[in-house]
């Protein structure tokens, strides 16, 4: 058996069931814009890029003017660890 609001005395008094509120008009609003437009952009390729770095990704000094000293280098460094 549950409690009623007559077991706490008189100062409980039950709740008034709120009435039928009016709904309220909504003055939200979401607007979904285009994305800005990109100006001023550049975009190297790899190829420029690599001559531009001082360390080029392994592939670009494999396949590169300069290929058999980075393979002696490669072979100079492993061996270097053993």
């Amino acid at each position: 058996m549950f409690a009623t609001p007559q077991d706490f005395g008189s100062s409980v008094t039950p709740a008034n069931p709120p009435s039928d509120p009016t709904p309220k008009p909504l003055y939200d609003m979401i607007i979904v814009q285009k994305a800005p437009k990109i100006v001023n952009s550049t975009i190297k390729s790899t190829v420029n890029s690599a001559k531009l770095d001082k360390k080029p990704t392994y592939e670009v000094a494999i396949r590169g003017p300069d290929r058999d000293q980075w393979i002696k280098a490669m072979n100079d460094e492993i061996m270097s660890i053993k």
